[in-house]
Parts: C-alpha cells; sequence; structure tokens
C-alpha cells in the first residue's frame, strides 16, 4: 500500500527526466522511503549489512535515474520491482567477486566458470551445473541470458546489441535459449550426481 506523501509512477518519472532540483530530490526521497526497506531486507538476508545495502540501493537508483534520462526507455513493471531487481543483481554480483577472490586464494582457478556466468543464484544448490549449462551454451544464448537476466536489459537493448531483425525475434531466441539451457542443466545435473 502506498505510503501517505508518496509519489505515483508518473509522477516519479516526469519529475526525475525534468530540470527542477527541487523536484528531483522530491522523487528520490519517495523512492527512498517506499523502496529501500525491501533492499536493506534483502541484502541483510544475503550476509551484507545496512552499509551494504545503503550502497547497493544508492547505485541501484543511479542505474534507474540514468535509465529514466535515457532516450527510449519505458519501464513496464513496477518501479520498486525495477529498483529490487536491479539492487539484487548488484548485491549478488559483488557477492559472486567476493567468492571469486576467495575461491582464487583457495587454488581453485577464477574464471573456472567465467566471467559471463553472473549470480546464478548463490543460495540454489544446483548453481553450479546451472552456471557450467550455461557457459557451455556459449555463444549468442549465452550472451542472450546472461544481458536478460543479470545485466537487466531490456528486449529492446538486447534486439540491438545482439542486431535481431526486432523484439519479436528476441523474444523467440530467448525462449529457444531457455530451453536448451534446462535440457544442458539437467544433464549436467545428472553427472554431477553420480
Amino acid at each position: 500500500m502506498p505510503m501517505q506523501n508518496s509519489l505515483a509512477k508518473s509522477a516519479i518519472i516526469e519529475h526525475l527526466r525534468g530540470h527542477d532540483e527541487r523536484m528531483v530530490d522530491r522523487a528520490f526521497e519517495s523512492l527512498y522511503r517506499e523502496h529501500a526497506a525491501a533492499v536493506r531486507s534483502f541484502v541483510m538476508q544475503k550476509g551484507g549489512n545496512a552499509e551494504d545495502a545503503a550502497d547497493v540501493f544508492q547505485d541501484a537508483l543511479i542505474v534507474f535515474y540514468k535509465k529514466i534520462r535515457s532516450n527510449g526507455f519505458e519501464l513496464h513493471c513496477s518501479i520498486g520491482t525495477y529498483l529490487f531487481a536491479v539492487s539484487k543483481n548488484l548485491w549478488l554480483n559483488k557477492v559472486r567477486k567476493h567468492k571469486k577472490e576467495i575461491i582464487g586464494v583457495d587454488g581453485w582457478p577464477q574464471d573456472e566458470l567465467g566471467e559471463t556466468d553472473v549470480p546464478l543464484m548463490e543460495e540454489n544448490p544446483n548453481s553450479l551445473a546451472a552456471a557450467k549449462a550455461l557457459k557451455k551454451m556459449g555463444g549468442d544464448c549465452e550472451q542472450l541470458l546472461v544481458d536478460f537476466f543479470f545485466n537487466g536489459l531490456e528486449t529492446t537493448e538486447i534486439t540491438q546489441r545482439m542486431g535481431y531483425a526486432n523484439e519479436q525475434v528476441t523474444r523467440n531466441k530467448k525462449s529457444r535459449c531457455l530451453k536448451k539451457l534446462r535440457i544442458l542443466f539437467r544433464q549436467l545435473k545428472s553427472q554431477m550426481s553420480i
């Protein structure tokens, strides 16, 4: 339920796109008031502290602000959903980098899973099989799935980046890649459990 003195999604976007600093500040205050607690809770559940959560949320706001001010960006979800997803990815990337440094010190090759095997949900016990399946796919499928799920790129951005004809081609490719990933994941998971 929206809090008192909260701004509507359209008002926040309008304020952030505008040039009145007071209105931009008001929009950011509203975003902090409504969404910082959810990010703080998530980060603290995943091993961070209040300072980590504040840093992550601040970075997510910067990402959101830049996206809002860029030409052609359309938000197809709630602001809260967007900020939480960006915050989650930022935090999981930070955790992954930290784990990678520790693994490297312990003797495992630091690039065992590859740089693009971004956070495949560290809390998932099957993450190694998922990371290997994604890496095994390689090429366009790996890049498309990483861009969509972990880098948070919109379909339009991926379409342009990958050079596809239109967004429908991108959605079809994503669907085929996900099916292929599921098959590879099941195969690798069964091989690992033997």
